[in-house]
Order: C-alpha cells, then structure tokens, then sequence
C-alpha cells in the first residue's frame, strides 16, 4: 500500500474511532444518566473501590502485546502470533488470578463484602478475554478501522446498556461489574469471527514471554504508573471516610473525566498528524505545540468551565437532589480538568517518541502524590466531598504544569508556544467561570432547566467578549485551523 492509500486509510479510521468515540461517550453519559437515579452513592462507593483495587493488575492485562504487534507489518505479525497468543493467554489468567486472589483482602480492609463480590466478576472477565488481546492488534495491523470501531461501539452499548438493566432489576454495585463479563465473551467471539485467528498456532510458545516482556516492560510500567494516577485517590480515601462519600468523590470525578476523554482524543487526531512529519524540524514542531495550546485554551477549557458554571442546575435537572453533594466537587474538577488535558497531550507526545521511562517516572511522582494530597485533604477538611475535591484538584492542576514541564525539558522541546499561546485564554476563561459561580448563580431564575440555559448563554457571551478584547488573534487562528482541519 502506497502512502497516499495508507494516508487515506488513516484517515478514514480517524473518522470511524472519532465517530464511535462520541457514540460511546453519549452512552456512557446516559448510563450515568440512568444508574445515578437508580443506584445509591454506597454503591458507587464501592464500585470505585473494587475498580481501584482491581485496575492495579488490569493494566498488565495484555503483557504488553497489543503495542508489541500493532507496530508489526503482517508477515512480522504472522510470524510473532503464537508466542503473543502465549503471552496474552499467560497474562490475562495470571492477572485475572492476582484480582481474586486480591478480592478477599480488599473486602476485609474496606469493610464492604460486595467489594469482594465486585472484583470476583472482574477477573471472570479478565480470565475469558485473552482472545480479544490478539484480536485488536490484528485488525490494527490489517488497518481495519471500522471494524474496529463497530466492535468499540457495540461492546459500550452492551456493557453501558446491560448496567442500566442490571442496576433497575436491583444487583447494585454488581450491575457494573456483569457487563464486563458480556462485553468479554461478545468481543471474543467477534474478534474470533473477524481475524480467524487460531488460539494453538504452530509456533506456539510460553519462550517467547521474556522477548515480550523485555520489549515492552517499560510501557506496561507506564501503564501501571497511570492506575495509580487515577485510582490512588479512591483507595486512600475509601480508608479514611465513609464509603458514600467516596461515592459523590467518584461520581463527581467520573462526570469531569468525560469530557476530559472526548477533547484528548481529539487534540491528537487534529495535532499529532502535524508531529508525525515533524522529523527534526523545530520551528514546525513550535507550530504544533502552539496549535494544541490553542485548542486547549479556546475550546477544551471553555467547554469544561462550561460544565462547572452550569453544575448545579444540570445535576438537579438530571437527578434531583440526590447528587447535590456532588455540584461544589464537580466544579472544582472541571475547572482543572484543562490542565489534565494539556498534560494528557505532552504524555503522547512522550509515548510516540518512546521516552517512556520519563513517562513512567513523572506517572509515579504524580499518583504518590495524589494518594497523599487525598490523605491530607481528610486531614485538614470536614472529610466531605467538596473540601476533598478542592484540595485534590489543586495538587492535580500544580502537578499537571510540572509534569508538563519536565517531560518538555527531558524531551528537548521548547515550552514558549505553550506560554505565548495559552495563559492568556486559560486565565480568561478560568475567571469568567469563577465570577460567575461566585455572583451570578442562577438562583433567582426558576426551574433547573431555564437556569442551565441562562448560565450557558452568559458564559458563552461572556467568555467570547473578554477573549475577543484580550485574545483575538488567538480566536481567529483557531478558526482558521478548525477550518482547516475540517477541509482537509
């Protein structure tokens, strides 16, 4: 395949996983939707510990082969299946038995049983999906995008679609972990359908782990190091303070990561293209760094600023005042969250130019760190959600900018285009929501529904008046990229 065809190829499965991605998040939003109704903040407390618990292994779930072969070409990959069958099937079954062997203890710790329950389920569905492991890397290989796609599309409706079912017909925390099983057995009998990839191949071979292992060690510590970024918090809290509140925490977490997944997703489909024919060219990698400050600073952190000035007329309008303890944590999360972002950003751009000892390094510091932060906030707070969420969501936005600037430091890239091109819309941004929480709350207009609509057109009329005075010719290169972009 020549590059034009490939480039046409990629750029159709852009499409396709961008397509799909959004369906996903839609259903997602609306299990969310569905399960706050109909499960309590204990039941979510305790999904998020089981989770936590169970995502420290589930991280080395593929041994690493999912990277090892999606880099292959098709003979490489022909050549490579039967030890990465052997390697899939060794992980999955060791790391399925790590999470129940795990599943006792974690139950007795935190003093909840269906914890144990819980993380049981899960490595059910870890013991049955090596296939899958497989599977993807060689649709990936083959350049299969829409099938691929299709299956990510069909396994979030499953799984997101039977949770609500199981959540209605009372199984509780459960209802969260059942799909995992069923999306595991759909998805291997699709992936077994698509590739015809037999599980005992003629080179077969348990040998091949150390090869494995070595090629990928430091991506799976990567990987481990980022569930501790994102779980290390729940577990030090479900220690300290009553699992309700871990459950509002978690709820209010999960809402702000949403949007936080959707917009990283997209900032490497519209910048990284720019960066893969970088090369050693260093004014066109500025360019591109510049582009994704941009991106970060006028659509990324107005939409989620967004969703922190509008936080508690949505979550009335959504579930009543079930989730009102929820309203201050998200706020503080979402108006943080673009630092995650920006973040998010350079740690791709560290994988992609396979630095991933410095990735691996700055993951740890920061997951540590967000253990202790948590550890301290049930210290020096009420122990509610809110004062946990504040000081959390400090130590992640300060975390997020030195992160950012090591690994631009180890990596030899400049950080001016951040500095020239993001602060200035960041700041406006971040104070326009602030003022507006603080003096503009809503209040006086009635019903949930019409104070959402009032506070999304002020934000919007507002942000976009202080960004044209103090940031304009940031708003008009953005337009003339997203125009660009959508062009091309």
């Amino acid at each position: 395949m020549n590059n034009r065809a490939t480039f046409s190829t990629a750029s159709r499965g852009f499409s396709w996983s961008f397509v799909s991605s959004l369906l996903v998040l839609v259903a997602s939003l609306a299990a969310q939707l569905a399960l706050g109704r109909l499960l309590s903040q204990g039941d979510f407390g305790v999904y998020a510990i089981a989770i936590s618990c169970s995502n420290m292994f589930v991280v080395f779930r593929d041994g690493g082969v999912n990277r090892w072969l999606s880099r292959m070409s098709r003979d490489e990959f022909d050549q490579a299946i039967g030890k990465a069958t052997a390697v899939a099937i060794l992980s999955c079954l060791v790391v399925a038995a790590l999470v129940a062997s795990l599943a006792w203890f974690a139950g007795q710790v935190y003093g909840q049983p269906k914890v144990t329950e819980v993380m049981l389920i899960l490595a059910l569905g870890l013991a049955i999906s090596p296939y899958s492991v497989v599977g993807l890397a060689r649709l990936n290989v083959d350049l299969r995008f829409r099938e691929m796609a299709w299956i990510k599309l069909l396994s979030g409706v499953v799984r997101y679609g039977l949770a609500i079912l199981l959540a209605w017909r009372g199984f509780g925390p459960l209802s969260f972990a059942w799909p995992v099983v069923a999306v595991a057995i759909i998805e291997t009998a699709l992936y077994a359908w698509l590739t015809r990839i037999p599980v005992i191949t003629s080179n077969f071979s348990f040998a091949g782990v150390k090869e494995v292992f070595s090629e990928s060690k430091w991506s799976l510590s990567g990987s481990f190091a980022e569930a501790i970024v994102r779980q290390c918090d729940y577990l030090v809290l479900a220690l300290l303070i009553p699992v309700e509140v871990v459950g509002v925490y978690f709820f209010a977490f999960n809402l702000a990561m949403q949007p936080v997944n959707v917009f990283s997703e997209s900032l490497r489909k519209v910048v990284m293209p720019i960066f893969s024919q970088l090369s050693d060219d260093k004014q066109r990698e500025s360019r591109g760094i510049h582009y994704a400050a941009l991106f970060i600073g006028l659509i990324a952190a107005p939409s989620l600023l967004l969703l922190s000035v509008t936080a508690e007329p949505v979550l009335n309008l959504l579930w009543g005042n079930k989730w009102l303890a929820a309203v201050l944590p998200l706020q503080v999360l979402a108006m943080v969250m673009p630092f995650q972002i920006l973040s998010l950003f350079v740690e791709t751009l560290v994988q992609s130019r396979g630095f991933f000892r410095y990735w691996t390094f700055s993951l740890l510091v920061r997951g540590i760190g967000l253990g202790l932060a948590a550890g301290v906030a049930t210290w020096i707070t009420d122990s509610s959600a809110a004062g946990i969420s504040v000081v959390t969501g400090i130590y992640l936005g300060i975390s997020a900018i030195v992160e950012v600037y090591f690994l631009m430091r180890k990596m030899d890239i400049t950080i001016e285009p951040l500095l020239r091109a993001l602060p200035v819309p960041l700041a406006c941004t971040m104070l326009t929501a602030t003022a507006l929480i603080v003096f503009v709350d809503g209040k006086g207009v009635s019903g949930p529904l019409d104070r959402a609509l009032f506070l999304s057109a002020l934000f919007g009329i507002a942000v976009f008046v202080v960004l044209w005075c103090f940031s304009r010719s940031s708003v008009i290169e953005v337009t003339h990229l997203l125009r660009r972009t959508k062009t091309g």
